[in-house]
């Protein structure tokens, strides 16, 4: 199975809550079809958010589990849509990314495992000269 998205898990979750889409919207001030993007992965979340509104709106105070997993996948679905804005895929710029703005909406660990991806993976990885 492969790793899930934020869309589906923040579908999944909304379903436990017994929501549709529009009363997820109206419990964090979104519309419908915003809801229907997050969880289609066509938009990504505001990282801000997720603590503030949706945690509470899918009444997740009691389960930091799925709070983390939560966090975390917006947190990638966040620096896809940069780097896609961007069209970059490249070491250099998840470094930056990491040094400035990410290092302030990602949380730790997950600035640890991008650090951790970008020097273990032979597509991101440093590049030798021969390259």
């Amino acid at each position: 199975m492969s790793t899930p998205t934020f869309g589906y898990l923040l579908k999944c979750l909304r379903s436990q809550a017994g929501l549709s889409q529009a009363e997820l919207g109206r419990a964090v001030g979104y519309s419908k079809a915003l809801i229907s993007r997050l969880e289609s992965n066509q938009r990504a979340p505001d990282l801000g958010s997720i603590q503030r509104v949706f945690v509470p709106a899918l009444k997740l105070d009691d389960n930091p589990q799925a709070v983390r997993q939560l966090v975390e996948l917006a947190a990638v679905a966040h620096i896809q849509r940069v780097m896609a804005q961007l069209a970059l895929t490249d070491v250099e710029f998840i470094q930056h990314y990491l040094d400035g703005a990410g290092r302030d909406c990602l949380p730790p660990h997950a600035c640890a495992g991008l650090r951790f991806l970008v020097t273990v993976s032979p597509v991101l990885g440093p590049q030798t000269a021969g390259d």
